[in-house]
C-alpha cells in the first residue's frame, strides 16, 4: 500500500484515511473507547475525518490522549481498541490507530499557533519529574487548566522511553519530537533537561522553591536481571542497547558494536524493538529466546510478524540457564524446554525444565530483555513515599496520589500502572486534573464533554 512519509513515519493519505474512516460502523456505547485506557472519543473523532475535517478530529483525540499519533504508531491497538472493534465480526477492525497517527501528521503539515495558557504570572506552579509519556500528560492537563508547569528529565531529550527506548524504524524521533512540542511549547510549560531527582532535585527543594504540588512520572530505567545466570561481561541489558543505539541515531553518540550473531532473550515489546535494532546494525543473525510460546508472547502479534518479516529466528518455550564466556570471546548459552506448571500462568516461577533437553546457542551479542524494574538508586530521594516490596509507588487509583500529601506519581514507576503508552498517560492526566480541581483551577470549556471523568 503506498503511503505519505511525515516526520519520517509512514501515514495513510488523505484518500486512505477516508476510505479507513468509512468502515466505522458508528457504534453506540462504543466498545473502542471503552477499551482504550484514555478513553478516546473514537466514534467521533472518525465522523470528523468522514467530513474532511482532520484538524477537528485530532481536537477530539487530544482532549484525552495528547500524544495521538504517537500512541496510534505504538500502543498495542489489537489487544486495545482495535480488539474491541464491532468491525472485526465482519471483516478486519477499523485502523483506528493508522487514523491517530494521519490526524496528528496531518498537524505536522498544516500546523497552527500553540494554544495559551489560561493562567498568568501569578498561577500556581507545578513540578513534573520526568518527561516521558504519564509527566507529559500530566503537563497537558495541567496546563489546559491554567497552571505553569516545569518539567524535569534527567536526560537531554524529551519523551522518555519514547525518545531513547524505541527504535528509529517503529517510531522516528522527527515525529516524536514534534509531537512532545505541542505539549512543551505551550505557554506556561518549560522544559529542563538534565535535571536528575536525588541529583539535582529533590521533592522538599521543590515545594520550598514554591511548587505546589508535585507529580512523578520517573519511569523505570533499571533493567531486570536474569535469575539464577550471574552476569557475564559485555552482555548487553535492552535499556542500555536501546539508549545508545538512540543517542547515536539521535544525538551523534558511538554506535553500539553489534556482532554477526545476536541472541536476545525475552518475548515482550523491548524484546522485538532490540532484536530489530539488531539487525539494523547489522547483525546477520538475530535470534529470539523466550519462556512463552508464539501464541503466549506479550508483544503484540503485529510485532512479532515485524521481527519475524526481518528474519529474526524464535526459540519459544526455553529458558537461558547459563552464560559464558569462549575462548575465542563468543558468548555461550545454554538453555532448556520448558513446560508450565500451572496451564495458563505465564510467570517465570511457574516454568519447570523438560528433562533431556538442554541445547548450546553461539552468539557474539547477547541482549538481555526481560523487563524493567524500579531504581532502588531513588530510595532515598523518595524517603516517606509509600512503595511495595519491589519498589514501586503506592498510588490511590483514583487520584494517583501518593501517601505524601502533594505529590503524585503514574506510568511506569506506580504500582498497577503504565504497562503502555497510553495508560500511562491517561494516569499523568487523571493526577494532572485532580491537583487543578484541589488547586480551583478548571479546564477551558469542554464541548464534548467528559473532562473529569473516571479513566480520562
Amino acid at each position: 500500500m503506498v503511503q505519505q512519509t511525515i516526520a519520517g513515519l509512514s501515514c495513510l493519505t488523505p484518500a486512505q484515511a477516508l476510505a479507513e474512516a468509512h468502515r466505522c460502523l458508528m457504534c453506540d456505547d462504543a466498545p473502542c473507547t471503552a477499551a482504550c485506557p484514555a478513553s478516546v472519543d473514537v466514534m467521533h473523532f472518525i465522523r470528523a475525518l468522514r467530513f474532511g475535517n482532520p484538524r477537528r478530529a485530532l481536537e477530539v483525540i487530544r482532549r484525552q490522549n495528547p500524544l495521538a499519533g504517537i500512541c496510534g504508531a505504538v500502543c498495542p491497538r489489537e489487544r486495545l481498541c482495535e480488539g474491541a472493534c464491532l468491525r472485526r465480526a465482519l471483516s478486519d477492525p477499523v485502523r483506528i490507530g493508522a487514523l491517530q497517527t494521519y490526524a496528528a501528521a496531518y498537524e505536522m503539515i498544516h500546523p497552527r499557533k500553540a494554544a495559551s495558557a489560561a493562567g498568568g504570572p501569578d498561577a500556581p506552579r507545578i513540578a513534573v519529574i520526568g518527561a516521558g509519556p504519564a509527566g507529559l500528560g500530566a503537563a497537558d492537563a495541567l496546563s489546559r487548566c491554567g497552571a505553569r508547569v516545569v518539567v524535569f528529565d534527567a536526560r537531554e531529550l524529551p519523551g522518555g522511553m519514547l525518545a531513547y527506548g524505541v527504535p528509529e524504524e517503529r517510531m522516528p524521533h522527527a515525529f516524536v519530537r514534534a509531537e512532545v512540542a505541542t505539549i512543551l511549547n505551550r505557554a506556561g510549560v518549560e522544559f529542563r533537561a538534565n535535571q536528575a531527582l536525588g541529583a539535582q532535585i529533590s521533592l522538599d527543594g521543590l515545594f520550598a522553591g514554591g511548587f505546589r504540588a508535585v507529580f512523578l512520572g520517573v519511569g523505570l530505567w533499571k533493567p531486570a536481571t536474569l535469575r539464577g545466570v550471574s552476569n557475564v561481561s559485555g552482555v548487553w541489558h535492552a535499556l542500555s542497547f536501546l539508549e545508545q543505539a538512540a543517542r547515536h541515531a539521535r544525538l551523534g553518540g558511538p554506535r553500539p558494536e553489534v556482532g554477526a550473531r545476536c541472541l536476545v532473550i525475552g518475548g515482550g515489546s523491548v524484546a522485538m524493538d532490540c532484536a530489530q535494532t539488531a539487525r539494523a546494525f547489522g547483525a546477520g543473525e538475530v535470534e529470539v529466546l523466550c519462556l512463552e510460546n508464539s501464541d503466549e508472547m506479550p508483544a503484540t502479534f503485529e510485532e512479532v510478524f515485524e521481527a519475524w518479516r526481518a528474519g529474526v529466528r524464535f526459540w519459544n518455550r526455553r529458558r537461558v540457564t547459563a552464560i559464558r564466556r569462549a575462548e575465542d570471546g563468543t558468548f555461550l548459552l545454554e538453555s532448556h524446554a520448558i513446560r508450565w506448571r500451572e496451564p495458563g500462568r505465564l510467570v517465570p516461577d511457574n516454568a519447570e525444565d523438560v528433562p533431556g533437553t538442554g541445547a548450546t546457542h553461539q552468539a557474539d551479542t547477547v541482549i538481555v530483555a526481560i523487563g524493567q524494574a524500579p531504581d532502588r538508586s531513588l530510595d532515598r530521594a523518595l524517603a516517606g513515599v509509600d512503595r511495595d516490596s519491589r519498589g514501586w509507588i503506592r498510588v490511590d487509583p483514583e487520584t494517583q496520589e501518593t501517601s505524601v500529601t502533594g505529590v503524585f506519581a503514574g506510568g511506569d514507576c506506580a504500582a498497577g500502572c503504565g504497562r503502555t503508552v497510553v495508560a500511562s498517560v491517561a494516569e499523568g492526566r487523571r493526577a494532572g486534573f485532580e491537583i487543578a480541581r484541589r488547586l480551583g483551577l478548571r479546564p477551558p470549556e469542554d464541548p464534548w464533554g467528559g473532562f473529569l471523568r473516571r479513566g480520562s
